[in-house]
């Protein structure tokens, strides 16, 4: 075990690779440009009709990480020792009665009389698959011992096995270079055919023995230093943040070590704690009384989800031949707790968290014939068959006198009870409970029993036990290290925190076997570090450490698919589980507490909604960017270090109490890095992915798919492991040789991606199959729309300032626009030299601050609208790129007003006269439905603030604010598809083609003389704009400009409540309009109701006015107040809000 080389072969495949990586790219994909359909020089040809084909996958295992050797031997098991289990009673269940194994058979379906009870018909003999034929008694039976995991025995040696020290970490700084160093000289000397032996003392060894020369290595701080986070879907953040390619061409390898902080062991603060309980009984006894559940629970899962390592030993039945001789083999089979058909019987409610109590029944463990899963959860009619025959009887016969009218008698009748106005049924989600004393609950086990013994018909209940799962007690049990002695310890706190529970009667063996989670917390001294700190696990040390404590393989966490730092989860083996009483153990890090959901089950949207770019997909990006860059940032986050081990197992734990921990932390196990760096890094991971989603979306390449899976798993990986990904994503990452990237450069990159050629990734499978649709549940329908956003590209012809010709046709242009505008438009450049006025440049600016805010949370990537502070950044906004980095899909379209050329159809208006849309002239009315109404009528609208500066100026000074406009706009780029109200019809400043934004992009801009012959193509519209009052709570709340004018907004919501109480009013018949109204209720003042009423009339407006829309039919927006609180923004009113010097450029 000393001489293993801790640096694998197969977790490194040296310079040879990296070169091999280097020959793949081209010289302008290594410098990073003609990377992105945005940049302004990419012209993509067209594809070539390409033979698909399958890629077989050669080595599976290429998808996983590589596990990193463990060097410590684990402490060797004694050499004799006597397996002693509780002694077996033939009285303990029922082992004569009950189906055999052939008649349990799947392709069995004669079963015989004993199961015609459940198909209704006393004399049938072939019985239909249903619920009742599968929780049916299978047979199963429980032997004494069958809850018992451990010899009964005091446990062996258990300080051995929690926190066991692995072998010092040298200098763990320096791991990478160590490694390729390593790499390097074994490539050289397998070259030569030699060893280092040959070259002893030769100079030359020293000149091989280097890190390549095309590696750089970066931390986090270094990889935010290249991060441009006003534009994430920069090539330059493709290149650093997913290819993983440096500006100069060189491969990154990311190092988090040199983001190490230094962190004495004294600064450390250790605390233990119980973190939850798991009691397996077939006699419940406590102190006080418990909820018992007097109506069954049915959800969409059982109770318990999923594995957690407890075991029971279940007695399969006998076969025939072994029913005819009276002669059995006890054959028990290691079942786990998790598939044995449950449900919720009772629960005790001594602290915030309850504890529940589950009823398991084991004669009625099976597969599913279909699907070949177990299935736990328990449906509805045979619970309901077990609460009116067994359960409720029970409790009616026992119970209390005078309280009999409090128990009914039947499941029914408890629904009745529970149900409410809104559901008349009661819940089956929630248990009705009612208290049982102790003494009732010893008599209602027995008398459960005894009627399931007496009715043949119940045997498929017989044998049950219970469990009891208390879970998230560890704020209650948390104690310091220093604090604990012999009469203070987490399980004296755990004791005094649930006094119900009879601990002594628990940890009792003769009546079950109870588990518990000790766990060790190690948290940065808030006292004495400066910044808040995130901790993360060294996986080569915490690997070691599990192999030095005798766990097995395990599970593997790479975080954020991160070679060295993740989390390890592990069971004990078997033989010495048995012996130690240690079942399992989870060393796991917290900056996982952010993203946790309820449940603990990590959530993405679906692939299918990131085929599709839809609102979900975004959100549940924003989601992750909110939470990694909020309060996050500064909170400190250590690590956890559980174990699951018995409840002898702790008393021996705590009486020979031992502090390892210095000793443990002494090995480097743990790396801690700035919390701002670190979830800033993830943050930028997972927003540039998002805009590559959005480019993948654009170009829609044969296997968008696969791609659109691939970069979904990336996403998740982020946040939490996806330890099942679909087939697809795993064939892929197999074909990317997803081990060697992630092993040699610190994280997964994808270094063949690009953008411009296809495939664009070309190890992986070239185009998406039927299968892969199914797996993503995308339909033919759903393929068929998203193909008609996808992008076309512009043929790539000689002709640099023509891509299509000098004079190319209407159809030409139009489809060029509309698919890839970047390669036929021209970059936008701000002009220094455009004639404007100040009030001009200040007009433009409210304009686009007024313009944008309108727009719904749906169809912003960037949630975040602020103002602009210049006319230079005002038409930035106004840009190709801008548009893509703002809105979630856009529909670009081509004009011809401004172009010379025959023109079918009406010629559309140049950018130049579009201002007078945007800036109607003095006396322009529109109905109170546009979306130009408020900006027309509210002080704080930009073309109410356009006419007052019109009216209290000259006929020259508004000549020259009207001429400075129309030159500002005859440099745009682009606006939206708007077209101007009048008094009769709405109009509209945003307008949607299905689910896309229109936008028109000036002619200026566009690389041609004239126009061919050809028609253009109309698209319907659909909604895209805020309610009023989401554009007024928006607006109004910018802290960054004073414009809160709270007066304002609240009379034009008296406005807009008064006019639509008499549209209201209206449509009420001549009567209803006319019937009298009751006085209202007079209070006194200085009552409560009477200062109730004074807030309500003082109230600037009332949440209900949000539903007021911006209403034309189907072509404007629809805006509710959705998501308003993530977005602060706010206009300027008047002139002096703003510096003038600031509108120079």
């Amino acid at each position: 075990m000393d001489t293993e080389d801790p640096f694998p072969d197969t977790a490194f495949q040296g310079t040879v690779c990296a070169k091999r990586h280097v020959c793949s790219l081209s010289s302008a994909d290594k410098d990073g440009t003609d990377l992105l359909p945005g940049s302004s020089n990419v012209i993509i040809g067209r594809a070539r009709r390409h033979h698909w084909t399958y890629k077989p996958i050669k080595d599976t295992s290429l998808s996983n990480p590589k596990r990193f050797p463990r060097l410590t031997d684990p402490l060797p098991l004694p050499a004799f020792y006597q397996e002693t289990w509780i002694k077996h009673s033939d009285h303990f269940d029922d082992y004569h009665t009950g189906p055999t194994r052939e008649e349990m058979l799947v392709d069995n379906k004669h079963l015989g009389d004993i199961h015609a009870m459940y198909t209704m018909d006393p004399i049938a003999t072939y019985i239909a698959s249903s619920s009742w034929t599968r929780f049916a008694d299978q047979g199963m039976r429980l032997l004494a011992g069958y809850a018992h995991m451990h010899y009964l025995r005091e446990p062996w040696e258990v300080h051995a096995h929690i926190l066991p020290c692995p072998r010092p970490a040298p200098h763990p700084s320096q791991y990478y270079h160590r490694l390729y160093k390593k790499r390097a000289l074994d490539d050289f000397l397998r070259q030569t055919r030699s060893t280092a032996a040959d070259f002893a003392g030769n100079p030359v060894l020293e000149f091989v023995d280097h890190v390549p020369s095309d590696i750089a290595f970066k931390g986090l701080k270094d990889m935010l230093q290249g991060y441009d986070g006003s534009n994430p879907g920069s090539t330059e953040n493709l290149n650093l943040f997913v290819r993983g390619f440096t500006s100069d061409g060189k491969f990154v390898c990311l190092d988090l070590e040199r983001d190490a902080v230094e962190l004495p062991l004294n600064n450390i603060l250790i605390d233990i704690d119980i973190d939850s309980i798991i009691w397996v009984t077939q006699t419940l006894h406590f102190k006080l009384g418990i909820d018992l559940a007097i109506t069954p629970t049915v959800g969409k899962a059982p109770p318990l989800r999923k594995n957690n390592h407890i075991y029971v030993n279940i007695l399969y039945p006998p076969t025939d031949q072994e029913r005819f001789s009276g002669e059995r083999e006890w054959v028990e089979n290691i079942t786990p707790l998790s598939i044995v058909p449950h449900t919720i019987f009772a629960k005790i409610s001594d602290s915030s968290s309850p504890i529940y109590i589950l009823i398991c029944f084991p004669r009625m463990l099976h597969r599913h014939e279909a699907r070949g899963t177990w299935e736990a959860l328990i449906p509805f009619e045979v619970q309901r068959m077990f609460w009116n025959a067994v359960l409720l009887p029970a409790l009616r016969q026992h119970a209390e006198p005078g309280t009999e009218a409090y128990m009914p008698a039947t499941v029914d009748e408890n629904l009745m009870r529970a149900g409410s106005k809104d559901q008349r049924k009661g819940a089956h989600n929630k248990a009705k409970t009612v208290n049982v004393q102790p003494h009732v609950l010893s008599k209602l086990q027995a008398t459960m029993r005894d009627i399931i013994h007496d009715n043949p018909d119940l045997s498929l209940y017989g044998s049950f036990y219970f469990v009891l799962d208390a879970k998230n007690l560890k704020l209650q049990t948390r104690m310091s290290l220093h604090d604990i002695h012999e009469h203070s310890s987490p399980w004296s706190q755990l004791k005094l925190c649930h006094p119900s529970l009879d601990f002594d009667y628990m940890v009792n063996r003769q009546n079950g076997e109870l588990h518990i989670d000790i766990a060790y917390s190690f948290t940065p001294n808030p006292d004495t570090t400066s910044t808040h700190l995130v901790g993360l696990w060294r996986l080569d040390i915490l690997e070691d450490s599990f192999g030095a404590g005798g766990y097995t393989k395990g599970t593997l966490h790479n975080i954020a698919t991160l070679s060295r730092y993740g989390a390890l989860q592990a069971p004990m083996s078997r033989e010495r589980s048995q012996l130690s009483h240690v079942v399992f153990r989870s060393a796991y890090n917290l900056q996982y507490e952010p993203i946790r959901s309820s449940d603990n089950l990590p959530y993405f949207a679906k692939d299918g909604d990131a085929y599709e770019t839809n609102e979900t997909y975004h959100a549940e990006c924003n989601r992750r960017l909110s939470l990694f860059r909020g309060n996050a940032q500064n909170t400190t986050y250590g690590v956890r270090d559980e174990y699951r081990i018995g409840g002898q197992a702790l008393l021996s734990f705590l009486q020979g109490w031992q502090d390892k921990t210095r000793q443990f932390l002494a090995c480097n196990p743990i790396l801690w890095i700035k919390s701002e760096h670190w979830f800033e890094y993830l943050a930028a991971r997972v927003e540039v992915l998002q805009y590559l989603q959005i480019r993948l979306s654009m170009l829609q390449p044969p296997n968008y798919a696969i791609l659109t899976s691939l970069i979904c798993h990336l996403i998740r990986e982020v946040s939490s492991t996806h330890t099942i990904p679909p087939q697809h994503v795993r064939a892929s990452l197999a074909h990317l040789q997803a081990q060697t990237i992630i092993n040699n450069y610190g994280t997964l990159f994808l270094h063949d991606l690009n953008l411009s050629a296809i495939p664009m990734l070309p190890a992986i499978q070239d185009h998406d199959d039927e299968t892969v649709f199914r797996t993503l549940e995308i339909s033919i329908a759903a393929r068929t729309d998203i193909r008609k956003r996808r992008v076309q590209p512009v043929p790539n012809v000689a002709s640099a300032g023509y891509p299509l010709g000098p004079s190319p046709a209407w159809a030409d242009i139009a489809n060029a626009i509309s698919s890839h505008p970047e390669g036929f438009v021209q970059p936008y450049q701000f002009d220094l030299y455009i004639p404007h006025t100040t009030t001009a440049a200040r007009l433009f600016i409210l304009f686009t601050f007024h313009a944008w805010s309108m727009i719904s949370n749906a169809w912003l990537i960037n949630s975040s609208i602020t103002c602009p502070s210049s006319l230079e950044d005002a038409m930035e906004y106004w840009t190709i790129g801008a548009a893509r980095g703002s809105l979630a899909r856009t529909a670009f379209e081509a004009t011809n007003g401004g172009l010379t050329g025959p023109v079918h159809g009406h010629r559309e208006p140049s950018f130049r006269d579009r201002a007078q849309i945007f800036f109607p002239p003095l006396g322009h009315t529109v109905p109170s439905g546009s979306q130009w109404w408020f900006l027309i009528n509210a002080s704080m609208g930009y073309i109410h603030e356009y006419h007052r500066i019109l009216q209290t100026s000259s006929n020259a000074a508004a000549q020259d604010i009207n001429d400075a406009l129309h030159h500002i706009f005859s440099h745009l780029q682009l606006l939206p598809y708007a077209q101007a109200g009048s008094p009769t019809s709405h109009g509209f400043m945003w307008k949607q083609d299905k689910d896309c934004v229109r936008l028109v992009i000036n002619p200026r801009y566009y690389r041609m003389i004239s126009i061919g012959a050809s028609r253009c193509k109309r698209t319907s519209t659909r909604r895209v704009t805020l309610s009023k009052a989401g554009f007024l709570k928006r607006i109004s709340s910018n802290d960054g400009h004073d414009v809160g004018n709270m007066q304002v907004i609240s009379k034009f919501q008296q406005t807009l409540r008064q006019k639509a109480a008499k549209s209201a009013n209206k449509k009420r018949s001549l009567g209803a309009r006319n019937a009298r109204n009751p006085p209202r209720p007079v209070t006194k003042s200085g009552t409560a109701a009477h200062a109730n009423r004074a807030i309500q009339q003082n109230t600037p407006y009332e949440d209900h006015q949000s539903s007021v829309e911006f209403t034309n039919g189907n072509d404007e927006m629809d805006i509710g107040d959705e998501d308003l609180e993530q977005r602060e923004a706010g206009w300027a009113m008047s002139s002096d809000c703003m510096d003038e010097d600031m509108y120079s450029g």
